[in-house]
């Protein structure tokens, strides 16, 4: 079988899906991996038996993953480079499972993570004011290469799968059909309680591309302690704050650590079809504050694995309502973890291999439109 993704350059998002898809599946199938561009450092994370790999030698000039993700998507779109080089290489696979927004092509199965220009368009909002309008123009653009990429990839997929309800209902309203969901999977082998005890002298908040770091600022005028982790700490003002900890990049399982002596993880967010950060979070105890909209308030249960608000303004005063109280209760702690079984590699992996092996028949074998 074959696993087309997004260019492999970090172990994050959508690549993340892969990885531990193609892990599950290995144990039962021989997999190809194909992507647009494929790091070796990412690449010595995948199992090393029963899995092959093929660079479609996209030539990105991207260097951030991010960045190399907006333009292949962008070439793809306008000129599916890399759809036509996997159609000159490849081979008859029992099943093509495309779970990228990079290549189009016949499959299988098309796993749909979100709208690559819809996101953008979120981003470019949060930009400063000038550059917001210099790129005012690009937004009507970003949204066209969106409908044109989601109408070739849902006409060349037999089946279509939604990473969550949300999802499934974004991309219904926009004319694609969706025939199931199923949940992007979570290694609950590594993120899970690190500590019966947990410090709670801090809040979690993950800074991502989409993050509002105004926000976070009220946050810690507020007085509450935040240690931020990600890829993305650019996006945050020079200006420094006594209550906020920038911490960079975390492995999984200092992340685990991170996430398990947290009082509660604070995930703020424009657009999120699914958001790995909450279910992560909750695996390993610790309750999760966010919106109650799109992808995290599937995962979130309010009032018993998190809080879920509407807005910045209810989101903040419950933050320090939440911070200013007593311990989280053992109890909550162990809903968290309980929740966070659904997710599991080994529920969701078993779902696309009961889906694989009662056999998914479609035209990954046609020349693609």
């Amino acid at each position: 079988m074959a696993i087309l993704c997004d260019p492999l350059m970090d172990p994050y998002g959508s690549n993340r899906v892969a990885l531990l898809l193609t892990s599950f599946l290995s144990t039962r199938f021989d997999v190809l991996v194909s992507t647009p561009k494929l790091s070796e450092d990412v690449r010595a994370l995948f199992p090393k038996n029963n899995v092959t790999f093929m660079d479609l030698g996209e030539g990105l000039m991207s260097r951030s993953s991010s960045m190399a993700y907006g333009e292949a998507w962008a070439r793809e779109t306008l000129l599916r480079t890399n759809g036509k080089r996997w159609e000159r290489t490849r081979e008859d696979f029992s099943a093509v499972i495309n779970i990228s927004n990079t290549i189009i092509t016949p499959a299988d199965v098309w796993y749909l993570q979100g709208a690559v220009g819809y996101t953008a368009s979120w981003i470019i909002r949060l930009l400063p004011k000038a550059i917001n309008h210099a790129l005012g123009p690009v937004d009507p653009v970003l949204l066209a290469l969106d409908r044109r990429q989601m109408a070739l990839s849902s006409s060349n997929s037999s089946m279509r799968i939604a990473n969550s309800y949300y999802c499934k209902s974004y991309y219904t309203e926009h004319g694609i059909p969706v025939d199931r969901v199923i949940f992007p999977p979570l290694d609950t082998s590594v993120f899970r309680p690190t500590t019966k005890h947990p410090a709670e002298d801090y809040c979690v908040v993950y800074i991502g591309k989409e993050t509002d770091p105004h926000f976070l600022f009220s946050l810690a005028d507020a007085g509450i302690r935040l240690r931020a982790f990600g890829t993305k700490l650019v996006n945050i003002p020079s200006r420094q704050h006594p209550n906020i900890t920038l911490e960079g990049h975390f492995s999984d399982r200092g992340l685990a650590e991170l996430y398990s002596n947290a009082k509660f993880t604070i995930f703020p967010f424009t657009t999120e079809p699914f958001g790995y950060i909450p279910v992560e979070s909750m695996a390993c105890g610790t309750p999760v504050l966010t919106y109650d909209r799109e992808g995290p308030a599937e995962t979130i249960q309010n009032n018993r694995t998190g809080w879920v608000c509407p807005s910045d303004r209810e989101m903040a005063l419950k933050a320090v309502e939440l911070w200013k109280n007593g311990s989280v209760t053992p109890e909550m702690r162990k809903y968290c973890q309980n929740r966070t079984i659904e997710f599991s590699v080994e529920n969701i992996g078993n779902q696309w291999r009961n889906l694989l092996e009662q056999g998914i028949h479609g035209r990954s074998g046609k020349t693609s439109k």
